[in-house]
């Protein structure tokens, strides 16, 4: 699958994203720093075994059915730099309770040089739009802590559906859970 922008795009998983996932996941600061902003308190540490796992086991299901709707997809730049991924999930969770039309979508470009270019913008409207095809109402997740991704929240017109006062600790300190909803008037 192949979501075309006009600085980046989306494509599956392929063999040569795991060194990258690896080293994003286990590598230096400079590579794991998105590790602090994104869902920290889930940060588990897998190994660089763990991580190949997962990311073969993404390979494997879409090979095995092509046609299927996808939950992840990469971000390349254009020139084909691998930058991070799109992600989507069910909202199962303590704090909010929606139909099984309701997906929340994630974002993570671990590739600092790429950051502050409109690749993360780019790369959540493409996403949005191709699960909006599927029919999904979209929302999105974070903490009151998150400031650098709650603005491209606001800019692609999410608004604030639910907060969770003090539900989540980051480095020692409480944080607001906040679940936000795109408003479905948005055209994308």
């Amino acid at each position: 699958m192949l979501l075309q922008g006009e600085h980046i795009y989306l494509r599956d998983t392929i063999e040569t994203d795991i060194a990258d996932h690896i080293r994003w996941e286990t590598g230096t600061p400079e590579y794991t720093e998105w590790m602090l902003w994104d869902a920290p308190w889930e940060q588990d540490g897998d190994d660089a075994e763990t991580i190949a796992a997962r990311y073969h086991g993404i390979i494997e299901r879409v090979g095995k059915n092509p046609d299927a709707p996808r939950y992840t997809l990469q971000i390349c730049l254009n020139d084909g730099t691998h930058i991070g991924w799109v992600n989507a999930y069910d909202l199962a969770d303590d704090f909010v309770e929606l139909t099984d039309r309701a997906i929340a979508v994630g974002i993570d470009i671990p590739e600092i040089s790429a950051r502050r270019q409109g690749a993360a913008t780019e790369a959540w409207r493409l996403w949005i739009k191709y699960l909006r095809g599927l029919g999904h109402e979209i929302f999105t997740q974070t903490w009151s802590g998150n400031l650098r991704v709650l603005g491209l929240i606001r800019k692609l017109g999410f608004a604030e559906y639910r907060r969770v006062e003090g539900a989540r600790e980051v480095r020692g300190a409480a944080f607001d859970a906040l679940t936000f909803r795109l408003d479905d008037s948005r055209v994308y």
